[in-house]
Order: C-alpha cells, then structure tokens, then sequence
C-alpha cells in the first residue's frame, strides 16, 4: 500500500466498467500519460500506473481521458480526487481510485459515451485480476508506446 490507506467499502452510486480497449489518462497541464484505465463509471475512474499517485488522498487533479477516433484523438477533461492508491494485485503497477469532481454535464455525457464504446460491466472487486484482465492486456502490449513513465 501507498500513500493513501485501503480501498473504502461502500455502495456504489454508478454502475462500474471495465475497459475493454486501453485508454490512456493524462494530467491536462503537463500532457503527460499518467497511467491507464483500469475501470470507469459515471462517477469515477481507477487508474493504473507505474508509480504511486503522487498525492495524499483528497487532492483534486486536472486530468484527461484519451479518447482514440478514427483520425485523431478526443480528450475528456476529468476533474478528479483521489480517494486511495495502494500497489496493484497486478504485477508491477499501482491502482488508484479518483471521484469525478465538478464534471461538467457535457463531460458527465462524454465520459458516458465512451463507458459505451469502449467499456463493459463489472460486479468483480474494484482491482482484481478478472475486473483488470481487459485494461491489463492492453497495458501490457501498448504502454511501453504510449510513454507512460516508468
């Protein structure tokens, strides 16, 4: 575990999708990768990345989802607060759970949109290996690519 406690236990508002191809998630100011998608809801995101989430829990982030188009790139600006992070059942990698904060409700539609296209349900708890099997396929074969820091 890492900077930021256990996974709260609670009853969840949105519905919870895993992604079924790999969206990479950067910080808006910086425009670099900061991890991947493990799964998404309308409500929030768990994010997979190499390092801890460098942040105490609380702390709000300007992030962006890459959306991939048939000829570019769309980006989904998500506020987001970090609610925990602690080391991955995934070899090698963190998990960290954000809330959607201040999500506009264009946004919100987005961020539904590509739960849509790019995602399926889950029941599975938020990091295993079966709920993150689809996120971490993808990770595995694209994040070397993608420039995720190592």
């Amino acid at each position: 575990m890492s900077g930021g406690g256990e996974m709260p236990l609670r009853k969840r508002k949105h519905s919870r999708y895993v992604t079924v191809q790999y969206l990479v998630v950067k910080h808006l100011l910086t425009e670099e990768p900061v991890g991947f998608v493990g799964n998404l809801s309308a409500g929030g995101v768990m994010l997979y990345t190499r390092e801890p989430f460098p942040s105490r829990n609380g702390e709000i982030h300007p992030l962006v989802l890459v959306v991939p188009e048939a000829d570019k790139e769309a980006h989904i600006y998500m506020p987001v607060r970090r609610i925990w992070c602690q080391k991955s059942s995934l070899p090698g990698l963190y998990a960290a759970g954000f809330k959607l904060e201040g999500l506009s409700e264009q946004g919100r539609r987005e961020i539904i949109a590509t739960i849509a296209r790019f995602a399926c349900e889950t029941e599975e708890p938020e990091d295993s290996p079966m709920a993150s099997h689809a996120a971490f396929a993808h990770a595995t074969r694209d994040a070397m690519k993608s420039g995720i820091p190592a």
